[in-house]
């Protein structure tokens, strides 16, 4: 069939832009030459495709511009398959490919996407494929030209990371030697440590407040921003190594050795007046004390 001339400009316009276009190319591909598994179309698909990429083409330059009719033609099945508002969901073009070849009825399709849906709302190529076995023996995407993202691969670190053996050698690795993965390890190990410490430090003030007078406001706010100081600190700790020298890290340096004077200060008032509180005549562990009389 010819194409029409919003069809052409449109071949001509994705032809000159950047970036990966894969889901705009299987749109028009499937304007141009139909949805797949339709009897009307499906037959005449190959050579439909095949003719609509040159048509019209006055400079020659086309073929190296539009993409292959084989590619043309997977980008058509996940085109149809999934439409744009599902495409924030299943993101890769691979994976869209899959479920369209796999998976033909449209409800039982959207039931899958939704079952196969990841905590941060995607559904990965990787999970697409372990759902239908068919992950590739050497680990990699067949388009070698959009390796896998970075949230496949962290759900497939996740799935090593279950046992404890691998889990154990892969971070002592990484933490053996310094290098970014190392202090990223590091303060992912912070981050969760940091957000366990403030749950419990939440629940604990809540128990706190049902039997205890309220602070004053001014100091109930500076024990939060003391509790965050002190998260940030061990955060940010793994960072030390890589600060360049000069006044900034010189001043850095005399800033924390004030924190930390004012700090022991806090610390030992705090202690004298707790202790101050205790009864100091009363056992330690509440057991009774026989005192031995050294004369008898």
């Amino acid at each position: 069939m010819a194409l029409t001339k919003a069809l052409r400009e449109e071949r001509d316009s994705l032809a000159q832009r950047e970036g990966d276009l894969r889901w705009a190319w299987g749109d028009w591909a499937v304007k141009v030459a139909g949805p797949p598994g339709e009897s009307t179309v499906n037959d005449g698909s190959l050579g439909t495709l095949t003719a609509a990429r040159t048509e019209g083409d006055s400079h020659g330059d086309l073929p190296m511009l539009v993409p292959e009719v084989s590619s043309l033609l997977d980008y058509r099945v996940a085109a149809a398959a999934i439409p744009p508002k599902l495409r924030k969901t299943v993101r890769s073009i691979e994976a869209g490919k899959i479920l369209g070849r796999r998976v033909k009825d449209v409800r039982d399709r959207h039931k899958l996407i939704q079952a196969l849906t990841n905590d941060n709302g995607i559904v990965t190529v990787t999970a697409v494929r372990d759902h239908f076995d068919l992950r590739p023996k050497n680990e990699l995407v067949t388009d070698h030209l959009h390796p896998r993202s970075v949230q496949d691969r962290a759900d497939e670190a996740s799935r090593l990371l279950h046992d404890p053996k691998v889990a154990q050698q892969a971070v002592e690795a990484a933490l053996r030697v310094p290098s970014d993965a190392g202090r990223a390890i590091e303060k992912a190990v912070e981050k969760v440590k940091r957000e366990k410490a403030e749950r419990g430090a939440k629940a604990r003030q809540e128990r706190d407040e049902q039997k205890a007078l309220p602070f004053p406001a001014a100091m109930a706010r500076m024990i939060v921003k003391i509790g965050d100081w002190a998260g940030d600190l061990a955060y940010w700790y793994a960072e030390l190594d890589t600060l360049p020298p000069g006044a900034q890290r010189d001043q850095l340096s005399k800033t924390v050795r004030q924190l930390e004077h004012q700090a022991h200060r806090w610390a030992d008032r705090l202690e004298e007046i707790i202790l101050s509180e205790l009864d100091t005549d009363a056992p330690i562990d509440g057991t009774a004390v026989e005192i031995v009389d050294d004369d008898r």
